[in-house]
């Protein structure tokens, strides 16, 4: 069975005693379900704070004492004010820079100390198991998430030496587009785009289905393709209403439209679909999970019931 960590930052509510820094750094949740089991890591404030701006190095030589008392060009007047000048930066220079390496020490210290104690904590949710273990975030975070140059940069350099679980990428494996049909509710069905694994979970559906209309662009339209959906017909007595695009042409300007409430199993790909003409109350299943149509969708048509993976796990009501 995968499960899934996904990283989330908390927020602290009214009244609520702020975590100061040296504390416990996140704060863990399991729920286990039928088909998966999620790890919801909440990230408090003040240790997200602190990771994003561990990659400035100006962060550092504040801490130092630095702070760049003498990266910035400055105009001297008169030569004693300057002949002290050099001195002064002969005499500093040694010590700001001993000063800035043991600052890095610190702040090497304090990631591996803390990043470890958090991963010693996850381990130990999930009974030191890290077998089919993946990884998942807000997007806010996937900056901090993201491989990269570990070089000056204390909290990434020891999160990619202690952090060794693979980012999920599998949404549109057979198992998960099966997962996401559960949230199908409706009898008739609109699917946007095309991907082999949504053939057989949808024979598994057929029996409930009403209707099902299936826009997807011309390329797709092969032989294949052509000989299921005949099959479904034999099979189910329910003829698809295949709608084909012409090459170049997007869903968003194919004008997706329904007329009844209507289960949407989206597999385009594509971010800016207008769901203004969508019937209210209709679901949309985002198969590749993408944030950015969340919040297009939720803001624009609160009507229109949106559901993903990432919605899940940040959400996490469960059906």
């Amino acid at each position: 069975m995968d499960r899934i960590i996904y990283f989330y930052g908390t927020r602290k509510h009214a009244g609520e005693i702020r975590q100061e820094e040296g504390g416990e750094p996140c704060r863990i949740y399991r729920y286990r379900r039928k088909d998966y089991e999620l790890i919801r890591v909440g990230l408090e404030p003040w240790i997200l704070r602190r990771w994003e701006t561990a990659e400035d190095e100006g962060v550092l030589l504040a801490r130092s004492g630095d702070g760049g008392r003498f990266g910035k060009k400055e105009e001297v007047i008169g030569e004693k004010r300057s002949l002290w000048r050099g001195i002064s930066e002969r005499l500093y220079r040694p010590l700001a820079k001993k000063k800035y390496e043991r600052a890095l020490r610190e702040e090497n210290d304090f990631w591996r100390k803390t990043l470890g104690g958090m991963v010693g904590m996850i381990a130990e949710t999930i009974g030191n198991s890290w077998e089919d273990c993946f990884y998942s975030c807000d997007e806010s975070l996937r900056k901090l998430f993201e491989p990269g140059e570990g070089k000056n940069h204390p909290a990434r350099e020891v999160w990619e030496s202690v952090w060794r679980v693979p980012e999920f990428d599998a949404f549109l494996e057979t198992q998960w587009v099966e997962h996401m049909l559960e949230y199908a509710a409706l009898p008739h069905f609109l699917i946007l785009g095309y991907h082999p694994a949504i053939l057989n979970p949808l024979c598994g559906h057929a029996q409930k289905m009403k209707s099902l209309k299936w826009i997807l662009p011309k390329r797709y339209w092969e032989e294949e393709l052509q000989d299921f959906v005949e099959d479904f017909y034999q099979e189910y007595g329910l003829a698809v209403a295949v709608e084909l695009l012409e090459e170049g042409i997007s869903f968003k300007r194919a004008g997706i439209a329904s007329r009844m409430p209507v289960n949407i199993l989206d597999f385009s790909g594509e971010a800016k679909i207008p769901s203004g003409n969508i019937e209210k109350d209709s679901i949309w299943l985002d198969m590749d999970s993408m944030e950015e149509k969340q919040r297009r969708l939720e803001r624009r048509n609160t009507q229109v019931h949106y559901f993903s993976l990432k919605k899940e796990w940040k959400q996490p009501v469960l059906p």
